[in-house]
């Protein structure tokens, strides 16, 4: 399932998002733990992936770690 989009002061720690691309057997992770994953990326990622590449296929999923 698509996952709501990122709350606005971005995801607290110990969430991940698993972006899953067509065609493609690996998940790509994003963990809210790492400094380098910032709310722009988040919202960015979930935008263009999440959202725009919706009908291709691809679908993210928020979990806990």
């Amino acid at each position: 399932p698509t996952p709501f989009p990122p709350p606005p002061n971005g995801l607290p720690g110990g969430w991940r998002m698993r972006v899953y691309l067509p065609l493609s057997a690996v998940a790509v992770v994003y963990d809210y733990d790492d400094p380098a994953v910032t709310k722009t990326l988040a919202d960015a990622v979930y935008r263009h992936v999440c959202q725009d590449l919706a009908p291709q296929g691809a679908r993210c999923e928020w979990r806990r770690k």
